[in-house]
């Protein structure tokens, strides 16, 4: 948690929101406040308090696994938590390899293991495609420092296993790799 008191706030909830951001700039480490966050849910409790969650973006791209909660106190945020990375110190955001070549390195890594793709009938699948891929910016680790651009993967090579894989958008390097699919 952080807890602040910032004098003066004004405006919207959401203008007010970002005083408040923009007054904790330099302790979250954060340097383009009203660019790198953005508000995707606000909730008003029973109690009529506010809670407002936000996912941090760099230049438009998702900055994955960040996500902070900012609750109102008495009618204005006084807290900040949840989890978030500096501001990425990033050459580009533009990927040296397409969408597709990503997709292509995950399945070769895939198929390295072992694990064949076979076609699977979309109605056991539900909503979910059996191969997805989105560009973002990725902190091995959890560590602060080391981002990286990455191409995150989902992929289904058969009714059982739903894979996860973080791929470098650059060098194709996989990053990380898990199957999401609960085993007994």
């Amino acid at each position: 948690w952080i807890r602040a008191q910032v004098a003066g706030l004004n405006g919207s909830r959401e203008e007010q929101a970002q005083q408040f951001l923009e007054a904790l700039q330099e302790q979250i480490q954060v340097d383009a406040t009203a660019s790198e966050w953005e508000f995707v849910l606000w909730q008003e409790d029973a109690l009529g308090q506010v809670h407002v969650t936000l996912e941090q973006r760099y230049e438009g791209l998702p900055v994955f696994s960040s996500q902070a909660r900012l609750p109102w106190v008495d009618g204005k945020p006084t807290l900040l938590n949840g989890r978030w990375f500096p501001s990425p110190d990033l050459e580009t955001v533009q990927p040296t390899l397409n969408t597709s070549e990503g997709l292509q390195i995950g399945r070769n890594f895939l198929e390295s293991k072992g694990i064949s793709f076979r076609s699977v009938d979309a109605s056991l699948l539900g909503d979910a495609p059996q191969q997805m891929a989105s560009l973002g910016i990725f902190h091995p680790a959890q560590a602060a420092d080391g981002e990286r651009l990455v191409y995150e993967l989902v992929l289904r090579p058969n009714v059982a296993d739903r894979w996860h894989l973080m791929v470098d958008a650059h060098s194709g390097e996989i990053l990380q790799s898990y199957n999401q699919t609960c085993r007994l």
